[in-house]
């Protein structure tokens, strides 16, 4: 039972603290970059992006001027990129094109300050492909 316990509560552990670095480092990158507007989209015609990603291929950051986070984005969801970052779901559409496109993390590590977003607020991806700046409409939680 101890055994058990113990095993539990390190992965635990390592979880939180892989995520709380991971923030950590995204926020001290940040800090170093010189700060740069982001380009403004308008949408007339239905955008499609002409480009692919491979599975565990980084698409960009995902940049939240309110917490102050630069997070990286990969293509995918599995384990394997909600590990190192925001997940980008293949089902959807990806970032800049009309439609949905579905961004997933753990709310225990890259998430975590996400609470703190709200209504109204700015999040901003910056892609290979381009910069795409997206205002909160509503912030709801949902299930895996």
């Amino acid at each position: 039972m101890v055994a058990c316990g113990a095993y539990f509560t390190t992965t635990n552990v390592f979880k939180l603290m892989h995520g709380y670095a991971l923030f950590s480092f995204q926020q001290m990158k940040e800090e170093e970059k010189p700060e740069k507007p982001p380009i403004q989209t308008t949408k007339k015609e239905k955008t499609v992006i002409d480009q692919t990603f491979e599975t565990g291929e980084k698409i960009g950051d995902l940049v939240i001027p309110k917490i102050n986070a630069r997070l990286p984005i990969y293509h995918g969801t599995d384990e394997d990129e909600l590990q190192k970052g925001v997940g980008h779901y293949a089902g959807s559409v990806l970032p800049g094109e009309d439609d949905n496109s579905v961004l997933s993390g753990h709310r225990d590590t890259v998430f975590r300050k996400l609470g703190r977003v709200g209504k109204g607020d700015q999040l901003i991806v910056e892609a290979s492909y381009g910069t795409f700046t997206y205002k909160v409409k509503k912030v709801r939680i949902v299930g895996a």
